[in-house]
């Protein structure tokens, strides 16, 4: 079907399943004219399944192209439900170029910061989510541009212990080659309620009496710091134990 020779009032009468195929045929080919017009014709429903189709595919240069058309419709999308930090590092890459995390995760910050700057309505799961992609400064610019203060009861319960942790000690300061494996692990731990020698009982306890595998895990995670991994393990009460790979978060609970 010729998108060109289709009107406006046919192209809004067309199915969903149609639209979508239109528009990932448009971004396909890097054809923004026809996305664009897909996009301000469309409801929000499809519009957001445009976005996921940008977001799985990385093209964020199209998200310039079509946001001026986006505005009417972006505070209809919760894209907290579209960015998944479990899966970020699944895409596809263009052709050509070896699997780049680092260029992943910046292109996902884009693409994040251009959607939300045209929202008037931003959620507590998107702010959050914005947080696991890009540095603390630029989240706190961006907050601020957009005059959000995250201790308004809208935002109660928002995780930003990634970033609290920037300004607090580890246990043992300065990782270096000459260091064994618990005390680089020691060098990215924290706790207001064990000390340096608890944590470590517990480390030499795990890595001494426990299977190959579990060896070998503490002993990549000692080398993913010196290499400059920027993960923190923080001890503990009254939280919850998780590990979140975006934000390199490590929660272990200790009662």
């Amino acid at each position: 079907m010729d998108l060109n020779k289709l009107s406006d009032s046919s192209l809004k009468r067309l199915d969903r399943r149609t639209i979508g195929k239109m528009a990932e045929d448009a971004l396909q080919h890097k054809d923004y004219v026809s996305l664009k017009r897909l996009v301000k014709l469309a409801e929000p429903y499809v519009v957001r399944e445009i976005l996921e189709d940008i977001y799985e595919t990385l093209q964020i240069e199209a998200l310039d192209k079509i946001k001026d058309v986006l505005k009417d419709k972006i505070d209809d999308i919760d894209l907290s439900n579209i960015v998944d930090e479990r899966d970020h590092m699944n895409f596809g890459v263009p052709k050509g170029m070896i699997l780049d995390r680092e260029w992943i995760r910046n292109e996902i910050s884009k693409f994040l910061l251009t959607l939300l700057e045209i929202k008037s309505d931003i959620s507590a799961g998107e702010i959050e989510k914005l947080s696991y992609f890009v540095e603390k400064d630029t989240f706190y610019k961006f907050i601020d541009s957009k005059n959000i203060s995250v201790k308004d009861n809208k935002f109660a319960g928002l995780r930003l212990e990634h970033y609290e942790l920037e300004d607090k000690k580890p246990l043992l300061e300065g990782a270096t080659q000459n260091m064994s494996v618990v005390d680089i692990l020691l060098s990215k731990t924290y706790s207001e309620t064990l000390n340096q020698d608890d944590v470590r009982f517990l480390y030499e306890g795990l890595y001494k009496n426990n299977s190959g595998m579990a060896q070998d895990m503490m002993a990549y995670s000692a080398l993913s710091i010196l290499d400059g991994s920027k993960v923190h393990i923080v001890f503990e009460p009254n939280i919850s134990s998780y590990y979140n790979s975006v934000n390199s978060l490590v929660n272990v609970a200790t009662d």
